[in-house]
């Protein structure tokens, strides 16, 4: 479309000249309620100064028509206001209610009409426009759940109404009456977009009149016509989500969290925070659970793909990996799961079997263990710079030593206490038994190497004993490692991998283009590998790195019985590096 004048347009598909203007317009000039329409007209004259001629014209008598009318009601209206300026029963008033909603709904049907032989509205508009089920309608005025729907020219009247049938003790619903009737309207004009699919303007040679406000006022309540079905959605949401709080995706998360979460370990539960905020933030704090199916977890899972993983490689943010985004699929299952066993809230789960796979040739990055020169770095390395693991020395002394030579979690590590350390049957050992760990496996009691109480270990211990400390590593009880999502360890942790590592000549980025992932949970692979190596039996193993017996001999036959001290000692003391 092409601009010649200020209100004058021509378009490709015709030779003759179209007069539009903005609907907002009339809120510039006399106040109208604005809309984002447009107010469009054939001059049916290809002549350039006719044409200008025309749009200053209409222009001048849109202007004094609309500013005619503003402070005045169309014939409709007057005539039901002027019914109510009268004494009346509830039946003569519910009558006229009637009355003035058919008439009304004829009246725009009609103006409709004209607007499509006028070409002011393409038949298109209209049949975009969609209905809602009646039941919808009368099921959101009758919760109250109308603040949202939008008001039409007639509303003032419709008030007047409500006020009228207060006054007698009646029980009249004007706006909910003119919903169901808009709604009806809505399904009349999308008969007449069917219609007129193949409409010409210029097929027609008498131009059906229509005064201009009528125009102005049939573009504002197509406008509200556009967010009637959306807004009454809406509402009708609001209604399921008020009669259904039990079945609230943000409630039942919570509910699953303080009863099945909140006693697991520090980085489990942060694991479950995140997935969860990520779910909530995604599908939005009124999703029902009942309202999950498999098309939704598809929606998820491309979600998953496309979030930021934090990492940075050669100056491009990473996305998601696959492992993680099955982590986070994998606590979405055992909510679920949860929902169906325990709650009975729903009775299928949509996040089963729906992991995503690796590619034909993709690789998912592995851990390595260290290799024995790289283990020797570890344990001789010290800080090289003043301010290097400044506000934790100690620990950055002490975790990786005792993580290599006991498989403990980072986490595990830094959150062991002063009392977690003694004797028993003449071994020295790290119990673990009182702490909120991983998993239910992980309460377990840890032999100490040799090696560590030969460094100094049960030295540094009881200093810190002496200083009445009751933890081993006072300085990650911290607000920053408390908070963290890695737990208390996370200082620890990002010094190791970003200082200590680089220091000892170790490229992550060359390891990660080998499909090879290295960081601080590479000192439990290390010991893994080790007790492999030296034929530690799978029993014997998990009962040190804390994982679940599921053997059905060990696991289920031997019951509670425990790995004794002085096997486990043996164990430990098979790290020899």
């Amino acid at each position: 479309m092409r601009a010649n004048f200020t209100y004058l347009y021509q378009i490709k598909s015709s030779k003759n000249y179209f007069f539009r203007i903005r609907s907002n317009i009339f809120n510039i000039l006399c106040n109208y309620p604005r809309t984002s329409g447009h107010f469009v007209a054939s001059l049916k004259t290809p002549l350039l100064d006719e044409a200008m001629w025309l749009s200053r014209f209409i222009k001048r008598k849109i202007t004094e028509d609309v500013q005619m009318h503003t402070q005045t009601l169309n014939t409709i209206q007057i005539k039901a206001l002027a019914q109510l300026s009268h004494d009346i029963s509830s039946i003569q008033l519910e009558l006229e209610l009637n009355r003035f909603l058919k008439q009304s709904f004829n009246h725009w049907l009609q103006v409709g009409k004209k607007m499509i032989q006028l070409g002011v509205i393409s038949p298109e508009a209209l049949g975009e426009l969609r209905t809602v089920p009646e039941t919808t309608i009368k099921n959101v005025f009758s919760h109250g759940m109308n603040d949202e729907i939008p008001i039409t020219v007639q509303s003032s009247t419709l008030q007047r109404f409500e006020a009228e049938s207060a006054r007698l003790g009646g029980s009249l619903t004007p706006h909910r009456d003119e919903a169901l009737m808009v709604n009806r309207l809505i399904a009349e004009f999308q008969k007449l977009a069917r219609k007129n699919e193949q409409y010409d303007p210029d097929m027609v040679s008498a131009t059906p009149g229509i005064e201009p406000i009528e125009g102005v006022e049939f573009l504002h309540l197509l406008e509200t016509m556009k967010r009637f079905t959306a807004s009454f959605r809406r509402a009708e949401r609001k209604v399921e989500t008020k009669r259904n709080q039990h079945l609230l995706l943000s409630n039942c998360m919570q509910q699953f969290y303080d009863l099945k979460v909140a006693h697991l370990g520090a980085s489990s539960q942060q694991q479950y925070a995140t997935s969860f905020k990520i779910l909530r933030d995604f599908l939005g704090s009124d999703m029902l659970v009942t309202e999950i199916d498999k098309q939704t977890v598809v929606r998820i899972q491309s979600h998953l793909q496309k979030l930021p993983s934090g990492r940075v490689i050669r100056g491009k943010p990473e996305t998601l990996g696959v492992k993680s985004i099955n982590k986070y699929m994998s606590n979405f299952r055992s909510f679920f799961t949860w929902l169906i066993e325990q709650m009975q809230l729903v009775s299928t789960n949509p996040f089963a079997q729906m992991s995503i796979k690796l590619k034909k040739g993709q690789h998912q990055n592995k851990r390595r263990k260290f290799k024995p020169a790289e283990i020797q770095q570890l344990l001789a390395y010290q800080p090289r710079r003043k301010n290097e693991a400044d506000g934790f020395r100690d620990a950055a002394n002490w975790v990786p030593a005792i993580a290599l030579y006991s498989g403990m979690r980072l986490n595990e590590v830094a959150a062991l206490r002063l009392r977690d350390i003694y004797k028993i049957e003449g071994v020295w050992v790290f119990d673990l038994r009182e702490h909120q760990l991983k998993t239910d496996g992980s309460a377990r009691i840890v032999p100490i190497h040799s090696k560590l109480i030969q460094r100094g270990l049960l030295d540094y211990w009881t200093a810190q004993k002496q200083a009445t400390q009751l933890l081993l590593f006072p300085e990650l009880q911290t607000e920053e490692c408390l908070t963290a999502r890695d737990g208390l360890g996370t200082p620890v942790s990002k010094w190791f991998n970003r200082t200590m590592l680089p220091a000892l000549g170790i490229d992550k980025k060359m390891e990660r283009d080998l499909s090879l992932l290295i960081d601080f949970h590479c000192c439990r692979t290390t010991v893994v590998c080790a007790f492999k190596d030296k034929g530690v039996s799978s029993y014997q193993a998990k009962a040190i790195l804390g994982h679940v017996e599921d053997d059905i001999t060990f696991g289920t036959y031997a019951g509670d019985e425990n790995v004794g001290i002085d096997v486990l000692k043996r164990v430990i003391e098979m790290l020899d590096y």
